[in-house]
């Protein structure tokens, strides 16, 4: 009699190591942020950048190297409206942001360089705040020799008792000499306070690459115990259940993993 065959891979290593910096050359004025990351492999720098903020801080002048405004941010970069729109912490560039910082308003327009060869980029992003929900919307403009590419999004936080509420879809259509594609890509996750350092993490994810294409469709379903023992200190520990392309095993799988992060 035989039986099927499983294997196991475990992986432990740093995933990364980054270094924050921020430099207040003129209190409540000036200040010079960094922030680089210095494992695994070679050093590379994330942020650097110069901020203005007078008015009290209602507006925010920022100029260098920053992660793009647009959605939620995340902690997760493998998440699928993050993913899909490439806007993510492995995706900083070049550029100028000018924000908005109000009592209800949260707002942030930038013009990105873009990579070599390309257009600048447009970014820009609302949100709309109150002590128990917010919702916001995106929308990301770029163009170079490879083609155009247009994004929106809407996003929404709701609290509900124990459980807060992260909701976004995130819509690119992309045009290149090649044709057209139109993506979307879904979020819901909810996040439950079991009791003080404890909380439970339950997302539901949905990718569609290409519309015109049949059962390319990607599904990630997650459950993720984080516990906070002491401040600065975060373990977590979680599930992810990938249902996508049939007969590409890579996008159905099942993934178990455990992270530490710490913060000093």
């Amino acid at each position: 009699m035989d039986f099927p065959a499983f294997e196991e891979q475990w992986d432990t290593d740093v995933t990364r190591a980054t270094v924050y910096a921020e430099f207040r050359a003129v209190p409540n004025l000036l200040s010079l942020y960094v922030d680089q990351k210095i494992a695994p492999d070679d050093s590379e720098n994330r942020e650097a950048y110069l901020k203005v903020t007078p008015f009290d801080g209602k507006l925010t002048i920022k100029a260098g190297q920053m992660f793009v405004p647009f959605g939620l941010r995340l902690q997760d970069d493998n998440t699928f409206v993050r993913q899909a729109t490439g806007v993510n912490f492995l995706t900083p560039d070049d550029g100028v942001e000018v924000g908005l910082e109000l009592a209800k308003w949260s707002t942030q327009l930038a013009v990105i360089e873009g990579q070599s060869g390309a257009d600048d980029q447009l970014s820009a992003r609302a949100v709309y705040v109150q002590p128990k929900w917010r919702v916001g919307a995106s929308v990301n403009s770029s163009e170079d020799a490879f083609g155009d590419r247009q994004m929106q999004s809407v996003f929404a936080g709701l609290k509900t008792g124990p459980i807060s509420w992260l909701a976004e879809v995130s819509l690119i259509a992309d045009e290149a000499p090649s044709g057209e594609r139109d993506v979307y890509a879904t979020l819901l996750e909810g996040n439950y306070r079991l009791r003080k350092g404890h909380n439970l993490k339950v997302g539901y994810e949905f990718l569609e690459p290409d519309r015109d294409r049949d059962e390319d469709e990607q599904e990630r379903y997650s459950l993720v115990w984080e516990y906070n023992p002491i401040q600065f200190v975060q373990s977590r520990v979680g599930v992810r259940r990938y249902n996508g392309i049939p007969n590409i095993a890579v996008s159905n799988r099942d993934e178990v993993f455990a992270e530490l992060h710490v913060y000093f």
